[in-house]
């Protein structure tokens, strides 16, 4: 008897369909059942699982949830209990940009008639949404900071849409990337050829870089883009360091998410170089040469095959004037790419450094 009574609590918690749950599925009038009698003590701001931690369960508020789903209705039952167009899920972001990421222009609407920040609702659309992008101009919204967005996604209807209402081509955010520098990196050439006709620049070729897009990289040193410039940030590095990284760092098939293939790298860092890029510039990753017999010494049994790339970007290097002796700013041990080649015993990074010593 007492086996039955303990275990009809948990037949019946395993079918249980939490206010999460009937949330994400778009199930209103559960919703509204579980939000009236509220028997396990969540509501409409605390009844999202964000994370367990050591201390137990994280609870977060549910309006992002529903704003991923779109459900307008779900957004008002939600409202009646207490939930507003601020509550933000576990990573900061606001139900108006969960929604715009997601294509719902409705709920975008929505929101910002219930106190949504407008252009909170740009970095959810990096997908082509000229409407959701009609109704962020409409309550408010930058169109300058409409761009990044609009550029990223490829969309000529968005750009068009937002140089109407007297965006800047030209703008530059925050973090120091002009429109055209997003169109270049995300490879959306429509977009970018649209940008550039009307009369778009480069700012910086870090983003172009990073995705390998070797026509951009070619065309902002034509345009007279710094090639030893960069934004200010912690996660900000020189063209030609970063060139290195995404050169000896890609995927089994040779590519990092949209990066390009390693020999693709390697004509952007001869590129730089031609254009003036200092070949012994430091950086909190270290010089370029650093950086690419670092990585040589690290190489796995089944990567060795990448040898010869490394070993021609090393030799490209020190044609352009690299120094194998000089220390890089963030080498604990105060070891030179030299050095360390001869610690390791690496006899052909060795030759590529020496190659031109007298």
């Amino acid at each position: 008897m007492l086996l039955i009574l303990t275990s009809v609590p948990t037949i019946y918690l395993k079918q249980y369909v939490t206010l999460e749950k009937a949330v994400q599925s778009g199930n209103v009038e559960l919703a509204r059942k579980r939000l009236q009698f509220n028997l396990l003590g969540v509501g409409a701001r605390n009844g999202y699982i964000m994370r367990i931690s050591s201390i137990g369960t994280i609870p977060g508020p549910l309006m992002p949830v529903a704003a991923q789903t779109g459900n307008v209705q779900m957004a008002r039952l939600l409202m009646a209990h207490g939930a507003t167009a601020d509550d933000r899920n576990q990573f900061m972001s606001p139900p108006v940009t969960e929604a715009a990421m997601k294509g719902h222009a409705d709920m975008v609407e929505f929101l910002l008639q219930n106190g949504a920040i407008a252009d909170e609702a740009w970095p959810g659309s990096y997908n082509d949404y000229p409407r959701i992008v009609e109704i962020v101009l409409e309550y408010g919204g930058s169109p300058d900071l409409g761009l990044r967005s609009a550029a990223t996604a490829g969309s000529i209807e968005s750009l068009e849409l937002l140089l109407d209402k007297g965006a800047d081509i030209n703008y530059v955010d925050a973090t120091g990337y002009s429109v055209l520098d997003y169109a270049g990196s995300a490879h959306v050439s429509d977009a970018f050829d649209f940008i550039l006709s009307q009369g778009g620049k480069l700012h910086n070729l870090g983003p172009a870089v990073r995705t390998g897009n070797l026509r951009v990289v070619k065309l902002g040193l034509d345009q007279g883009v710094n090639p030893n410039g960069q934004p200010e940030g912690d996660y900000t590095f020189p063209p030609l360091v970063e060139a290195m990284m995404y050169l000896t760092v890609h995927g089994d098939d040779g590519r990092l998410n949209r990066a390009a293939t390693p020999d693709v790298y390697l004509s952007i860092v001869e590129a730089l170089l031609r254009a003036g890029a200092d070949a012994n510039i430091d950086s909190k990753f270290g010089t370029p040469l650093s950086v690419i017999v670092g990585a040589a010494l690290s190489l796995e049994e089944e990567r060795e095959c990448l040898m010869p790339m490394l070993i021609s970007a090393v030799e490209l290097l020190v044609a352009f004037g690299a120094d194998p002796t000089c220390i890089p700013s963030n080498s604990q041990e105060q070891y030179s790419p030299l050095e360390l080649a001869r610690t390791f015993g690496r006899r052909e990074l060795l030759d590529a450094m020496t190659a031109s010593i007298p």
